[in-house]
């Protein structure tokens, strides 16, 4: 699913005349678990690499999740 995620997502930039590296993309939702904070092996994680890759700037929200824990 993460590589089919990402295949939409650059089609629909590219309908927009925009490519990856111009493109800012926000994750909505990093925890695995409903109501959970556990971020392991989250299905987002191969999506949100293959966009840095492309050179997309990727935000992250999860109000589960904290960086500063």
């Amino acid at each position: 699913m993460p590589v089919h995620m990402y295949n939409l997502t650059v089609e629909a930039l590219a309908r927009t005349g925009k490519k990856p590296s111009d493109a800012n993309v926000a994750i909505l939702g990093q925890a695995f678990l409903n109501n959970s904070d556990d971020t392991r092996n989250p299905p987002s994680e191969p999506y949100r690499e293959m966009l840095l890759n492309a050179r997309c700037e990727v935000g992250l929200y999860d109000p589960h999740w904290s960086i500063l824990g």
